[in-house]
């Protein structure tokens, strides 16, 4: 993932893990190979990770975004918008946390 900060240089790496349980349950077993009419299976997958949201469909975030870089000092004026982070990588799938102020929890 590319540094945070508006003209990236360098990137950050971080692990992630996946795992999958997948099942294929025949309740209605078909009759033969060539005759399936009739048959009725259930199937389903378990599935838990970090850094797997690649899975899923780019809208499944839950509103997670990156957060905006701070404006530099000498761009105070409301004239001058903060700059844009140039994300390599989906949000949600992974991001930056803001730095607290003060006293951490």
């Amino acid at each position: 993932m590319a540094q945070f900060v508006e003209f990236p240089g360098g990137s950050n790496t971080v692990n992630g893990y996946g795992i999958a349980v997948n099942a294929f349950i025949p309740v209605i077993p078909a009759k033969s190979v060539s005759d399936r009419a009739n048959a009725l299976s259930i199937t389903g997958e378990f599935s838990r990770g970090t850094g797997i949201a690649d899975m899923y469909n780019s809208d499944l975030t839950g509103g997670a975004l990156f957060p905006t870089l701070p404006k530099p000092a000498n761009a105070a004026s409301p004239l001058h918008p903060p700059p844009i982070y140039p994300a390599n990588i989906d949000s949600g799938l992974l991001t930056y946390e803001r730095q607290r102020q003060g006293a951490h929890d």
